[in-house]
């Protein structure tokens, strides 16, 4: 294989792993905002039914 061919070939691979660590870290950040936000949403559920079950006690 020609020097060349393994340069442009380790080039392409060193790319691509470089796209799939930037695509994971993004899904990563996706997925912990979700979770922050479905958690922010749970405990603000929590809390209004805390003060409606303690308004109507």
């Amino acid at each position: 294989m020609s020097l060349f061919r393994r340069n442009a070939e380790d080039r392409a691979r060193r790319e691509r792993d470089e796209r799939d660590r930037r695509a994971q870290a993004d899904r990563d950040r996706r997925d912990r905002e979700d979770r922050d936000r479905r958690d922010r949403e749970d405990r603000e559920r929590d809390r209004r039914d805390r003060e409606d079950r303690s308004r109507f006690r």
